[in-house]
């Protein structure tokens, strides 16, 4: 994720992968048959947007190629609380089988769907809106269509509207896939009502009911992944029942953790700078924190954080990425100290209305 309120882009110390080998399966099976990309032509295509994205935003998920990996796609919450409650279903007659995933070469209907997609953003009933925060490429995002989820359902955002355009390019999809639901700049750092008043993700307040976050939180310290975390509350729906089938508005992710938390040195930037990465319990205690606020405490009935440190491990062939429980041995890096590992999440909120 871009952000304004991170040293500037250029300050990243980052390698560069210059070839690619292999376009690993998964996200070659989007290239394919959504886009409408020859396997033969994919990893110059990649190539290609990758160099001309990075010269505006070097970071090291552009440079190494990180985002071939479908993060959503591999957390253990998708199938079940992610893609099924956002599926495309036809009508159906009474006693019929639900609609099982599918995939779809297409992003939707063609043409402008804009004000068709606000209205069921906005009378939306009990059909859940899915927000992906920090959607660099959107990536995540065409990975939920092609398996068979509403584009109308789903929103992205982040503040760089360079990555979002060359997701555009990445995925061929333009005219399939409505801009507007792009939401650029998405600041999740602001705290000021008048400047939270100013930003795109405003007009989603109270409205997201799947909210997916991975590798956002890690890039900031304690302070501001607090403020994050607010802004995660204000973007929730609130008023889903508590047993509701579908289940309590739900925030799920990813990103860098570590068995011993605290402040880390972000050793990809040239300038100083820290980081906090969390275990389970430090996770916990700040969503309770932002949680017991005046402007929340009344309004939440149930918190349920749930959280693991874990080994990510991409199958850079297969594109599957899969997350083995550390040893001993993973918990020490090459110098003795504490080693990152992957701290992989949900978070449920039901609100009081």
């Amino acid at each position: 994720m871009a952000d304004p309120s991170m040293p500037d882009a250029k300050s990243y110390v980052t390698h560069v992968q210059r070839d690619l080998s292999v376009v690993p399966k998964l996200f070659s099976d989007i290239l394919t048959h959504y886009s409408g990309i020859p396997p033969a032509q994919q990893a110059a295509h990649i190539i290609r947007i990758r160099d001309a994205a990075y010269t505006h935003c070097p970071y090291p998920c552009i440079g190494n190629f990180r985002y071939l990996g479908l993060d959503l796609a591999a957390h253990p919450a998708y199938t079940e609380h992610v893609l099924a409650p956002l599926l495309l279903r036809p009508p159906q007659s009474a006693g019929s089988a639900p609609a099982e995933p599918e995939h779809h070469g297409g992003g939707g209907p063609e043409g402008d769907q804009t004000g068709q997609q606000q209205q069921i953003a906005d009378d939306r009933g009990d059909a859940p809106i899915f927000l992906d925060v920090g959607t660099c490429f959107g990536q995540d995002v065409r990975k939920l269509i092609y398996d068979g989820a509403d584009p109308a359902r789903i929103y992205a955002s982040d503040v760089s509207r360079v990555l979002i355009d060359h997701g555009f390019e990445l995925f061929q999809d333009e005219g399939r896939l409505s801009r507007d639901h792009f939401l650029c700049p998405g600041n999740m750092l602001l705290t000021s009502p008048e400047d939270i008043a100013r930003d795109k993700l405003t007009q989603l307040h109270d409205k997201v009911s799947i909210l997916h976050i991975t590798t956002v939180f890690h890039l900031f310290p304690l302070e501001q992944q607090k403020a994050v975390a607010d802004r995660c509350l204000r973007l929730l729906r609130k008023d889903i029942p508590a047993d509701a089938k579908s289940g309590p508005a739900l925030i799920l992710g990813g990103q860098v953790g570590n068995a011993q938390p605290g402040h880390f040195l972000r050793k990809s930037q040239k300038h100083f700078s820290h980081m906090y990465r969390h275990d389970v319990q430090s996770w916990q205690d700040m969503w309770d924190e932002v949680a017991a606020r005046p402007e929340w405490k009344a309004r939440i009935s149930k918190l349920d954080v749930q959280s693991r440190l874990v080994k990510r491990v991409m199958d850079h062939e297969a594109g599957t990425i899969t997350f083995p429980q550390p040893s001993e041995a993973d918990l020490v890096d090459k110098d003795g100290g504490s080693a990152p590992l992957w701290h992989q999440f949900e978070v449920r909120v039901v609100f009081d209305h």
